[in-house]
């Protein structure tokens, strides 16, 4: 299986690279961030999860913490990745070749590709760190040493975790249009991703399943039945009990 998962990664690779060096490198590097940005969140989001575990003393999720932590193999390649990325500021941002002068100081590329580095590779170290620690073997629970210093690996996880994701929201996204700026982007940005990973592992899911489940490929994923109540975006108009059913039954 791990050969097969090395292929797709290597024809992945290939197209990627061939899109970039094509007309279409701007789409070809918006599809690598995304990717990038969204499943190196995720990744990151699971250590964070097992912290807040962690410092509530939540005595019930021994066997979840140990499984939420387990995203922290994907981080060596998501650092990798973030490297990778620089090659494609000047596609990407269009701040690189034309700056803005209000906000130079902070979007230059210096600045931005070396705090997103540092932030990113001192939370990364810091997510081992407490991977480490929590999938040791069992401790018993007197041994107030060990609690100790599971809880401060916790706090400065947490800590890294809000201020480095929040700064890939504003830094990474928020920044393809530079002159647009909101001061909330960056805690919706966390705030949301922590909820996909909490609903994916209360759910049990897999990577591959929660991938499948969110872009709604997954044959257990539940079609969309209209509902009495739901409002027509475009029209405004609520749509009609008799359409919810024409549409059950045209998905019968």
């Amino acid at each position: 299986m791990t050969a097969v998962w090395g292929v797709l990664a290597a024809i992945g690779a290939v197209a990627f690279l061939l899109g970039a060096r094509s007309a279409d490198a701007p789409a070809a590097w918006s599809i690598y961030l995304v990717n990038l940005v969204f499943w190196s969140s995720l990744a990151v989001t699971g250590p964070a999860i097992a912290a807040m575990m962690q410092l509530t003393e939540a005595r019930w999720s021994p066997s979840v913490r140990r499984i939420a932590v387990t995203t922290v193999g994907f981080l060596p390649v998501s650092f990798v990745l973030l490297i990778v990325l620089f090659v494609g500021r000047d596609v990407l941002y269009s701040w690189v070749s034309h700056p803005i002068a209000v906000k130079a100081s902070w979007l230059n590329t210096k600045f931005f590709f070396g705090r997103t580095l540092v932030l990113a590779a001192a939370l990364f170290v810091v997510c081992f760190a407490f991977a480490a620690a929590i999938l040791r073997d069992t401790v018993p629970p007197g041994d107030v040493r060990v609690r100790v210093y599971r809880n401060r690996l916790a706090t400065v996880l947490l800590f890294l975790w809000v201020v480095t994701v929040s700064l890939w929201g504003f830094d990474l996204v928020m920044s393809l249009d530079p002159r647009w700026y909101s001061g909330l982007f960056g805690g919706y940005f966390y705030i949301n991703l922590s909820h996909c990973r909490v609903m994916a592992i209360r759910m049990g899911m897999t990577v591959e399943a929660f991938d499948a489940a969110l872009l709604g490929s997954a044959e257990v994923a539940p079609p969309y039945k209209p509902h009495p109540d739901d409002v027509d975006e475009a029209s405004g108009e609520e749509s009609s009990g008799d359409d919810a059913q024409t549409g059950e039954s045209d998905q019968g």
